[in-house]
């Protein structure tokens, strides 16, 4: 009888002690949240900036998505998509009371090239505290000057060389050694998903994302040794990768001029048949300048606009720092020469080293190597662009600003001609130029223009040596 009143009494003890658990963790469930949101939303800051907060709540579990924002304040183009898939794929798998925070890791990796790391933490409720339980990377996104890198975009020249990427990709595909996942990939993956195929990759591996039967998102990870050759040299993170570009980039780089070569006709054709296009491209010629190249620069980052800067070796010294903002604020970098002679007096040597030089001086400074060339005056013939081995950028609309320097006249010359597709001549060296930047920019976007980087204005950024540019659908042989 004294041991089943001892343990009855045993009991309702440890059922008190239950019930004022379970009174407790409720009652301190509200402070705990705000507690975890702070945690979360700091921790975000601190990875990525500024950033926007969202949250989902299914059976007691809440997702947190935090999405960075740009220095206008809206969010990074491409980033809350991915966040939104995660948040509704995830929540689901969790326990009630479980907060799950997504959010990104910005990373500089140089040459003009950011990365995005998608995380997701898990926070465990108990003794009326959340608690971090597990961290791990869902997914990665690359921007270039400011905009999405596809799964596309890691490559140098996927569009001329897309059936030997494709090629190497299902050969890639064929050594996973699970069948499931090798099925889902097969079945997934064409040219026309490309566009929008999440990936992961880091220092330690590479995996993409595949959708599973239950339809949520997870990784496969890839051997990517037959693809590595194919991508932009700057994109590539591990020593090993590096190694086989190395290794092997010589003989990709001819096969791929001999397929320019092959099919430059058809290249052209195709450009020329581009359609109506809303884009338009600012460029600048001449700098850097000490007092008008960084508030033009300025303005472009107030507005979030990406330009073109057509740099002359000469102007390099002492702005050295200029030409380093231009690449960290995502503008493309062209070559205006070193001296600004007329290449086609010139002799073999001297258009060489005009080219060559500043092409080095660019490259040692900012590590990115400029992908055309506008020459002086716009003069050239068929030696200068063989010794160039550069597309060459010319234009269709010029501001005159040269000419006139006078801010009313560059105003009206530029938004009285422009039309979609336009390349649009400016230079960063005159005063008047400097004060006409922010109506430009403001007058084309009440047109209706958006504004993108030379090789933006084409497919995949993929232009071409030997081959003049004038417009979006005006390309010529440089003959």
């Amino acid at each position: 009888m004294k041991l089943t009143l001892y343990m009855m009494t045993v009991v309702l003890l440890l059922l008190l002690v239950l019930a004022g658990y379970i009174f407790y963790n409720e009652q301190a469930l509200p402070g705990a949240y705000q507690r975890v949101l702070n945690e979360a939303g700091q921790i975000a800051q601190n990875e990525a900036g500024n950033v926007e907060y969202a949250d989902k709540t299914l059976n007691d579990t809440t997702a947190l998505g935090y999405f960075p924002v740009d220095n206008t304040g809206k969010q990074v183009e491409g980033l809350s998509d991915l966040v939104n898939t995660f948040m509704d794929n995830q929540i689901v798998k969790q326990s009630d009371h479980d907060v799950v925070s997504f959010y990104y890791k910005k990373t500089d990796r140089g040459n003009g090239y950011m990365s995005y790391d998608l995380y997701k933490d898990v926070y465990k409720y108990g003794f009326g505290n959340y608690k971090k339980d597990t961290s791990s990377l869902l997914a990665t996104q690359y921007y270039y000057g400011g905009r999405n890198l596809t799964f596309e975009g890691l490559f140098e020249s996927f569009s001329l060389e897309k059936d030997d990427i494709l090629s190497a990709l299902m050969s890639t595909i064929n050594q996973v050694t699970n069948e499931k996942e090798k099925q889902l990939l097969q079945a997934s993956l064409s040219v026309d998903t490309l566009k929008t195929l999440g990936y992961i990759y880091n220092p330690d591996g590479f995996s993409v994302l595949v959708k599973q039967e239950d339809g949520m998102l997870s990784p496969v990870a890839l051997n990517i040794d037959a693809l590595v050759p194919y991508f932009k040299e700057h994109l590539l993170l591990s020593d090993a990768h590096k190694s086989i570009y190395q290794s092997r980039i010589a003989e990709i780089k001819e096969k791929r001029e001999k397929l320019i070569a092959s099919r430059l006709d058809e290249i052209i054709a195709t450009i020329r048949n581009n359609g109506a296009t809303n884009k338009v491209a600012l460029t600048f010629d001449d700098g850097p300048r000490a007092d008008t190249t960084p508030r033009i620069l300025d303005v472009l980052k107030q507005y979030d606009v990406k330009a073109t800067f057509f740099i002359l070796g000469q102007n390099i010294a002492g702005n050295e720092n200029l030409l380093k903002r231009e690449v960290q604020e995502g503008h493309e970098l062209g070559n205006h020469t070193f001296t600004h002679r007329s290449l086609p007096t010139l002799t073999d040597d001297e258009v060489k080293e005009e080219i060559g030089k500043t092409q080095k001086m660019i490259e040692d400074i900012t590590g990115v190597k400029p992908k055309s060339l506008r020459p002086p005056y716009g003069a050239y013939n068929q030696k200068v662009a063989e010794l160039a081995k550069l597309p060459i950028a010319l234009w269709n609309i010029d501001s005159e600003d040269w000419k006139s320097r006078n801010v009313n006249s560059i105003q009206h010359q530029v938004l009285d001609t422009t039309i979609g597709g336009s390349i649009i001549l400016v230079h960063d060296i005159h005063e008047e130029s400097a004060q006409s930047v922010e109506s430009l920019i403001l007058g084309l976007r009440e047109r209706g223009f958006e504004f993108v980087t030379f090789s933006e204005l084409y497919q995949d950024g993929q232009v071409l040596p030997n081959v003049v540019y004038f417009s979006h659908n005006d390309a010529r042989k440089a003959d």
